[in-house]
């Protein structure tokens, strides 16, 4: 009978057999966690905010007992040799598993020496749709309010500040205190939320709308990430290189390599600008806070940021809570097109071959929502976005085979015949084909009549 750690690791479709369980205590399921990502296992060792939800926990994970290490999963939970598990699991297990999605939880290797506060960051897709936040995110928002009040802790929402648009600064002037400008209004109306005043909406996001709902029934003092004209002048001298665009017209053209090559080239100096140097910055900011009472911090943040913080804060004193607003498991959201860079957030090495098939999985990804948006804003669409999982594991091989069907004879005389089909098009029924895609995604051949070429 394969051995436990065998046994777990096939759930991630992935072969370990050198790795032998240490003994079983809390330190040691954060040592094996770090090995199992090491093996490519996307996999973190925490505990639950709420230890009564380990039973709402879909997916297999590993944890250390009294008598053992066990395998626990939705049906049973067994021992080291393969026997059914003869005592419950403690009441507090420490979990070495899959970031568990909808459920709060916390890092065993985050914990601070010496802890001057804490933060609870919610982590949501950009246009995630506002049914969501209202059954995952308020109630707990609402919650942490009254609690850290009651236990007369120094509250502060810090509010997530993406990218502003170059031709909003350039309505305003294009230099250096256009944008200043632009962010101090952006300031004043997060300010704004402590009074009471709804000048703070985000009606394209509902997650965030919704957060400033509840912080304006609150009137909770509120401050917004600091963004400086260098960091974002580069972010958007970078957008403004178009790598992106230029693979997926390269990848639709049947040249992979070249594809994948720019979309790898903009997935890691996106995560390098956008991700990691703005989280950098964030901790600086929060340094500089009063913690006199004891400092509660609430963010909501792009789920792509997700791992960031929880490695980097605890170095300032912050203990973290995480929960990752959504639905299904894990693997689920990392199929989502931008998550590609979460697997570096978390400790999952990739080698050059592996982040280069990503990259071109990626590609594929960004025509499919593409083509299902017809052409409406894909922040709009994409709040029905598909689980695109299948994508995720298809080989090089597979995706070279796949363009080559889209360049035969016959696609390519139905693509120039006067109201031909598009590229876009095409590619999704050649996925429904292949049951890449589900069927119901693609609508009836008569709708791709004309389109999007």
């Amino acid at each position: 009978m394969p051995n436990l750690i065998s046994q777990f690791a096939a759930q991630f479709e992935k072969h370990v057999a050198d790795v032998v369980l240490p003994e079983p205590t809390e330190e040691n399921a954060v040592i094996l966690a770090g090995t199992l990502r090491r093996h490519g296992l996307s996999v973190q060792a925490y505990r639950l905010s709420d230890p009564a939800a380990v039973g709402e926990i879909a997916f297999p994970f590993l944890a250390p007992t009294d008598s053992g290490w066990a395998m626990a999963s939705t049906e049973k939970v067994i021992t080291e040799n393969g026997e059914p598990f003869p005592n419950p699991l403690p009441a507090d297990p420490v979990i070495v598993g899959e970031p568990p999605v909808g459920l709060m939880f916390k890092q065993v290797e985050s914990a601070p020496p010496d802890p001057r506060g804490e933060a609870v960051i919610f982590y949501a897709a950009t246009n995630a749709p506002r049914e969501l936040a209202e059954a995952q995110l308020v109630p707990d928002l609402r919650s942490l309010i009254e609690w850290g009040r009651k236990s007369k802790k120094h509250v502060i929402f810090l509010d997530s500040l993406g990218l502003i648009p170059a031709e909003q600064i350039d309505t305003l002037g294009g230099d250096r205190s256009a944008f200043e400008a632009a962010v101090a209004n952006l300031k004043r109306e997060i300010d704004s939320i402590a009074s009471g005043s709804d000048r703070a909406r985000d009606l394209r996001n509902p997650v965030w709308d919704e957060a400033y709902k509840v912080l304006r029934e609150g009137r909770v003092e509120s401050i917004l990430e600091d963004l400086n004209f260098e960091l974002w002048r580069k972010a958007i001298d970078f957008d403004n290189q178009k790598l992106s665009q230029r693979a997926i017209s390269h990848f639709v053209a049947g040249q992979l390599e070249q594809a994948a090559t720019l979309m790898a080239e903009y997935q890691v100096e996106f995560h390098r600008i956008n991700c990691n140097i703005r989280n950098q910055n964030l901790v600086s900011q929060v340094s500089g806070l009063d913690d006199g009472q004891g400092l509660l911090l609430l963010m909501v943040r792009e789920i792509g940021h997700f791992g960031v913080l929880e490695r980097i804060f605890p170095n300032s004193g912050f203990t973290v809570r995480s929960k990752l607003l959504g639905e299904g498991r894990f693997p689920s959201l990392l199929a989502r097109f931008g998550m590609e860079s979460v697997l570096d957030n978390i400790g999952v090495p990739l080698t050059p071959a592996e982040r280069r098939l990503i990259a071109l999985r990626s590609c594929l990804k960004a025509l499919v929502l593409q083509a299902l948006a017809k052409g409406k804003p894909l922040f709009e669409f994409t709040r029905r976005l598909p689980d695109l999982h299948r994508i995720d594991r298809l080989s090089w091989e597979t995706i070279e085979r796949l363009i080559g069907e889209l360049h035969s004879p016959i696609r390519v005389y139905l693509r120039n015949e006067p109201y031909g089909q598009s590229v876009r098009n095409q590619l999704l029924y050649l996925l429904k084909e292949h049951n890449i895609i589900l069927s119901s995604l693609v609508s009836d051949p008569a709708d791709s009549i004309g389109g999007d070429a």
